[in-house]
C-alpha cells in the first residue's frame, strides 16, 4: 500500500552518539533501542516501531511496531501522534506478509480528528520548551488545521519564533537534536526565519561521529545519497559544490567499519561505480566495494535491489554460482518491497534460462550466464526451479489482487505464472 510507506518516509533514527556506542549495527541498534523504549523513552519506541515495520534490525511485525507508537502517543510524543492521526485518516494495514493481512487501524475520521484535537492540546501544553510541538502549531495556524485551528499567519508566526529561539538556546547547551532541527529550519525557511542555506550547511558540517547519528546520515546522504533520500541539503551540495568528498570518505569508512548499513551501502556503490558505470574495472576494485555491500544485506536480508546489484558485480568478477545465488536471493525476499521489481526479477531469470538477452547484464555475460546454466546438473537444475515454485505463490496472489496495474505488468506476470506451472 503505497500510501502508508509515505508515512514512514520521515524516519526518525536513533540519536546517540557514536563515541559512546562503537557498534552501529542494525542489530545492535535495535537492542538499544528496545531498552531505550522500555525504559519510557518515546523517542526510542518511535525507532522501535520503524525497525519493526521495515525489518531493519528486526523481525518485520507490523502488529507489535504499531504498540510502539501507541505507546509513544500515550506518553504525549507529539511525532507519534501526528503517526497515529495519519494512520486514522489513511488505515493501517499489517503488510507482514505476502498476503495483504487485516487492517490494524481502520479509517475513522471522527477518531482522526480526535487525535488531532489531543496533539494540539499536547503542543500548547509543551511550547515554552519544546520545539517540535513549536513547529506543530506554527504548521498547523499556517494553514489550518480539520476545522480545529483556523489558518492564522500572525500566530504562525509566533510559533516559528519561539521554535527557533528554543532550537538556538537547547543547541548552544549542547543539544545535538535540536542543533538538527536549527539546522532545518535554516534550510527551508519560514514566515519567521529567512531561509539561509549556507548557514543550515555550516551547522550541518559542524557536526562529526563523536555527536549525532542522524546528522551524519544526513550530511553523508547530502554529499553521495541522492534526491531521492528527500534530504533537503543534497541539492543545496549538489549546485554549489561545497563537498568534501575525503571527508565524506572517510567518514563513511568508519561508520561502515562500526557496523552502519547506510554507510556500507553508499560506499560499496560509491567505490563501484552504481550501475557499474564507475571507474571500478579490476577484480580488486570490485571485490572492495563488493565487501561493504556484502556487510550491508548480511544485516538486511530484505534488500532485494542491493542483492540483485551483488549479482550483476558477481557476474563481471566471472563467479556465476554467486550471480545466480544473490539473483535467486533477491526474488526469494518475502514479503517482497516491490512487485514490480519482482516480477522484472523473475523475468531475468527466465532470459537467462533461454538465452535471451536481458538488459541488466549485457550481450557477453547473459550468454555467460545461460551457458553456466546449461552445464548444470539436472539436480543443481531442478533445486533452481524449486525456488522458483515457491515464490510463484506470491506472483499468483500479486495477480489475484492488484488489479489496477499496467496491463503489460499483469500480461508478463502471467506470462511467468504460465511458464513456472508448465
Amino acid at each position: 500500500m503505497k500510501i502508508i510507506l509515505i508515512l514512514l518516509v520521515a524516519l526518525t533514527l536513533p540519536l546517540q552518539s557514536y563515541a559512546d556506542q562503537g557498534d552501529l549495527s542494525l542489530d545492535f541498534l535495535h537492542k538499544e533501542s528496545l531498552n531505550h523504549a522500555n525504559s519510557g523513552d518515546t523517542g526510542a519506541m518511535l525507532d522501535v516501531f520503524h525497525q519493526l515495520y521495515s525489518g531493519k534490525g528486526a523481525k518485520v511485525n507490523h502488529r507489535t511496531a504499531l504498540n510502539y507508537v501507541q505507546k509513544a502517543a500515550n506518553e504525549n510524543n507529539i511525532e507519534a501522534l501526528k503517526y497515529l492521526h495519519r494512520m486514522y485518516v489513511i488505515g493501517f494495514k499489517d503488510r507482514s506478509s505476502i498476503y495483504g493481512g487485516s487492517w490494524l487501524i481502520e479509517k475513522n475520521e471522527t477518531t482522526a480528528k480526535k487525535i488531532m484535537q489531543k496533539t494540539i492540546s499536547i503542543a500548547n501544553s509543551q511550547v515554552q520548551t519544546d520545539v517540535e510541538s513549536n513547529l506543530f502549531l506554527a504548521n498547523a495556524y499556517n494553514k489550518g488545521s480539520e476545522g480545529l485551528i483556523e489558518a492564522d499567519p500572525f500566530l504562525s508566526f509566533e510559533y516559528y519564533e519561539r521554535a527557533f529561539k528554543l532550537a538556538e538556546q537547547q543547541a548552544n547547551d549542547g543539544n545535538n537534536k535540536s542543533k538538527l532541527t536549527l539546522a532545518e529550519m535554516y534550510m527551508r525557511g519560514n514566515s519567521y526565519l529567512l531561509q539561509d542555506k549556507d548557514k543550515a550547511w555550516t551547522i550541518l558540517s559542524s557536526f562529526d561521529e563523536h555527536s549525532n547519528l542522524r546528522a551524519m546520515e544526513q550530511y553523508l546522504n547530502a554529499v553521495k545519497g541522492g534526491w531521492i533520500s528527500g534530504n533537503p541539503f543534497y541539492r543545496y551540495a549538489k549546485d554549489t559544490g561545497k563537498t568534501d568528498i575525503e571527508r565524506w570518505k572517510a567518514l563513511a569508512t568508519r561508520l561502515a567499519n562500526a557496523g552502519h548499513y547506510e554507510s556500507q551501502l553508499q560506499l560499496g556503490t560509491e567505490i563501484i561505480g552504481y550501475g557499474n558505470d564507475g571507474d571500478c574495472k579490476s577484480n580488486d576494485c570490485l571485490q572492495q566495494g563488493l565487501g561493504f555491500l556484502l556487510k550491508a544485506v548480511e544485516q538486511y536480508k530484505r534488500d532485494d535491489s542491493t542483492l540483485e546489484y551483488i549479482s550483476e558485480i558477481y557476474a563481471k568478477i566471472g563467479n556465476y554460482n554467486a550471480t545466480w545465488e544473490y539473483l535467486l536471493q533477491a526474488i526469494e525476499v518475502s514479503p517482497h518491497p516491490n512487485h514490480y521489481r519482482q516480477n522484472r526479477q523473475v523475468v531475468t531469470i527466465l532470459n537467462l534460462f533461454s538465452g535471451r538477452i536481458d538488459y541488466s547484464y549485457g550481450e557477453e555475460l547473459s550468454a555467460g550466464l545461460h551457458l553456466y546454466y546449461k552445464g548444470l546438473s539436472n539436480h543443481e537444475k531442478s533445486l533452481i526451479r524449486e525456488r522458483l515454485n515457491k515464490v510463484k505463490e506470491q506472483l499468483q496472489y500479486q495477480q489475484s489482487y492488484f488489479k489496477g496495474d499496467d496491463e503489460d505488468i499483469i500480461k508478463t506476470r502471467g506470462y511467468i505464472i504460465n511458464y513456472l506451472t508448465n
